[in-house]
C-alpha cells in the first residue's frame, strides 16, 4: 500500500518482528527499575497492558509476566529487576534516555537525575519501540523502518546535510564574544529557579527568546519568590488562572502595578521578565516580526501537507496537552479522539502565535480557551534559522538542547528531522545551507534564586569574561 493510501486510510504503525520477550532492569533501586515497573502499571494511549497479580521475587530477582495489546497485536513479554537478560535498562549518572542502544548491546542507559514525568515518558517509549515496534515495522507515514527505536542514519536526505549542528564545546568563546556574534539563548516563560545557565547569558544582554508551549505551566507559571501565583499548573501556561491571594502578596512591592494589570500569571512572568531582560521576547512575537504573518501561514500550510506529524501536539479548551496519535488525509488526530482538518492547522498555529504575541504587547489581554496546535521543537530550531538570515547561528544550550542535539541515539533522529524541515523551508529564506553551533551549558552559580532575585548584585562585566 502506497504511503498517500496509508495515510488517507488514518493507518497506525505495522508491528514488525518481535525484538525481546524479557525486559529487565540490571540494578535495584535506581531509575531502571522506576522505568521496568512503570511499564507494569501504566496504560498507554495507544496500547492495553494487562500485568495481572503481583511481582515475584526468587533469587534476588523480581518478575511478572503479562501482555500488552497494540494495533492489533498482542506481545507476551516479562519484566524483571535485578538481573541482566533480554532487553537490559541500566542506570548511569546524568539525564540520558535514549532508546537506542550502544553499537553491539541489547541494552539502553537511563539517567539518575529523570524526573517522575521523564520516567514516565521513558516507560511509554520502551514499551512502544522495545515490545510493540520490533524490527523492520511499519511506521504511520507507511515508511519501513528497520530498528525499534527509529531510523538509523541512511534516512538522511541524500546529498550533503544543509542544516548542520556543530558541537561549540570545541570552540569556546566568552560570553561577550558569543552576544558579539548574534548568539541566543531559548528557554520558558516563567521564574527561572536556580536555572543559572539561563540567568548567567541573559543578565548579561545575550538574545533570549522565550518558549510559550511547555506542555504544563508548573511551578515556572504559578510561583514567584515563593509565592503561589497561580492555580492550575497542570494546565498550558496561559490558561493558567491566577491564584488571588498569591496576587495579593505581589501588591505591596515592586511587581504591584503588574500584578494588578496582568489578566494571568503567564502575562505576569513575560512582563516581569522583559522588564528585567530587555533583549528577552515571546518566541512568537520574534517569528512574526522576522518572518511576517503570510510567510508563516505559507510554511506551516507545507509542513502539513507534507510532514504533518511535525505537529505533535494539541493544547484542548481547558489547556491539557495530547499527543498526535493518527494522521490521514483530511485530519490529524490526538490522543486517540480529538480530530482536527489539516486544513485548518496552519491558520491555527499562526493565529496562536497573534495572540500570544498580544500578550507581549499587553499584559492586561487573555487569550480564548480553544484548541491549539503545537509544532514541534524541530520547526522552532529550523523556524528560527530561516528568519536569521545567516548561514552561522550559535545558541547557548540549557540543561537539555547541547545534548540531545549533538550526543547519544537521539542526536541523529533530530539531525534527520532538522535537515527534512529545512530542505521543505529553505525557499522562504535566504540560506541554502546553515550550521547551528551549539554551545553546552554554563556550569556555574549566578548566585541568584531567579530573575526575580537581587539582580543589582550580578556583576555582568565579569561574567562577559566567563568561556563558554
Amino acid at each position: 500500500m502506497s504511503k498517500r493510501s496509508r495515510l488517507s486510510l488514518g493507518l497506525g504503525i505495522q508491528p514488525g518482528v518481535r525484538a525481546t520477550d524479557v525486559i529487565s532492569a540490571a540494578t535495584k533501586g535506581g531509575n531502571a527499575e522506576a522505568v521496568v515497573r512503570t511499564i507494569a502499571r501504566r496504560q498507554g494511549m495507544r496500547c492495553r497492558k494487562e500485568f495481572g497479580g503481583e511481582w515475584s521475587d526468587e533469587g534476588g530477582i523480581s518478575s511478572i509476566c503479562g501482555t500488552v495489546r497494540a494495533y492489533g497485536g498482542e506481545f507476551k513479554v516479562t519484566l524483571k529487576i535485578g538481573t541482566s537478560e533480554g532487553f537490559v535498562i541500566a542506570d548511569v549518572p546524568g539525564r540520558c534516555r535514549s532508546m537506542r542502544p550502544k553499537k553491539g548491546e541489547f541494552a539502553i542507559s537511563i539517567g539518575n537525575g529523570l524526573t517522575a514525568d521523564q520516567i514516565e515518558r521513558v516507560a511509554d517509549e520502551v514499551a512502544a519501540c522495545w515490545i510493540v515496534h520490533g524490527r523492520n515495522w511499519t511506521d504511520r507515514s507507511g515508511d519501513l523502518v528497520s530498528q525499534p527505536y527509529g531510523r538509523e542514519n541512511q534516512s538522511m536526505p541524500p546529498g550533503n546535510p544543509l542544516f548542520r549542528i556543530i558541537d561549540g564545546k570545541n570552540e569556546p568563546f566568552t560570553i561577550q564574544e558569543l552576544i558579539n556574534r548574534g548568539c541566543t539563548r531559548s528557554t520558558h516563560v516563567g521564574e527561572w529557579k536556580e536555572r543559572h545557565s539561563t540567568l548567567i547569558v541573559a543578565l548579561c544582554g545575550m538574545r533570549t527568546i522565550l518558549h510559550e508551549f511547555k506542555s504544563e505551566g508548573a511551578d515556572d507559571i504559578c510561583s514567584c519568590n515563593g509565592t503561589v501565583i497561580g492555580e492550575l499548573p497542570k494546565l498550558w501556561g496561559p490558561y493558567c488562572p491566577w491564584n488571588e491571594t498569591g496576587r495579593m502578596l505581589l501588591s505591596p512591592g515592586r511587581w504591584s502595578g503588574l500584578a494588578a494589570r496582568a489578566a494571568t500569571p503567564f502575562a505576569f512572568h513575560v512582563h516581569a521578565t522583559r522588564e528585567i531582560i530587555p533583549n528577552a521576547e515571546l518566541e512568537s512575537s520574534f517569528l512574526l516580526r522576522e518572518l511576517g504573518r503570510e510567510r508563516l501561514m505559507d510554511m506551516f500550510e507545507a509542513v502539513a501537507a507534507e510532514d504533518p506529524e511535525r505537529f505533535y501536539r494539541l493544547i484542548d479548551g481547558n489547556g491539557r496537552m495530547h499527543r498526535l496519535t493518527q494522521v490521514n488525509g483530511v485530519s490529524l488526530v490526538y490522543g486517540g479522539r480529538i480530530a482536527f482538518e489539516r486544513g485548518d492547522v496552519a491558520k491555527n498555529v499562526v493565529m496562536t502565535f497573534e495572540d500570544l504575541a498580544g500578550i507581549q504587547n499587553d499584559s492586561g489581554r487573555s487569550i480564548s480557551r480553544e484548541p491549539r496546535i503545537v509544532p514541534d521543537t524541530h520547526a522552532y530550531i529550523v523556524a528560527e534559522a530561516i528568519a536569521a538570515r545567516s548561514g552561522t547561528l550559535f545558541s547557548q544550550s540549557g540543561r537539555d538542547m547541547h545534548r540531545y542535539l549533538t550526543a547519544g541515539g537521539s542526536a541523529s533522529m533530530h539531525r534527520i528531522r532538522n535537515e527534512r524541515l529545512f530542505r521543505l523551508w529553505k525557499g522562504y529564506g535566504t540560506m541554502e545551507s546553515v550550521e547551528l553551533k551549539v554551545y553546552p551549558p554554563i556550569e556555574a552559580d549566578s548566585g541568584l534564586v531567579s530573575q526575580y532575585g537581587d539582580t543589582d548584585s550580578f556583576k555582568a562585566w565579569q561574567w562577559l569574561r566567563y568561556k563558554a
